[in-house]
């Protein structure tokens, strides 16, 4: 939200003269949202990598103090499995897809409150 709403003020003569000059609200909007979903995506890809690197580290560690919990047994028992690998691109899409979201949603509070249609 920060970094946006910077570059919105940065970019405050362009948008008054995109104003002027008959764009609507969202062909102004659109770059400023679509760009803090991409820091939103990047971002879940980051927590994404920080924790598999972490839970790849600490595996065993994590397998002596909750090893008692089947499902914590079975999960990293079989790291390597088809069923991890698959559950873990999963939970990237979700965290990429709530980034973006979250990302867009930060962009358009920032939008709102430096640029007044």
């Amino acid at each position: 939200m920060t970094i946006i709403g910077m570059k919105v003020a940065l970019k405050k003569d362009e948008v008054e003269i995109l104003k002027l000059i008959g764009a609507s609200k969202w062909y102004i909007q659109l770059p400023f949202l679509l760009e803090g979903g991409l820091y939103g995506v990047l971002g879940g890809f980051m927590a994404w990598t920080v924790m598999l690197v972490l839970i790849l580290w600490f595996r065993m560690s994590i397998l002596s103090f909750l090893g008692i919990i089947p499902i914590i047994q079975a999960v990293l028992g079989n790291l390597l499995s088809s069923a991890f690998i698959g559950c873990t691109f999963g939970f990237l899409f979700i965290l990429s897809a709530l980034g973006f979201l979250l990302g867009g949603i930060g962009s358009l509070i920032a939008l709102k409150k430096y640029i007044a249609f």
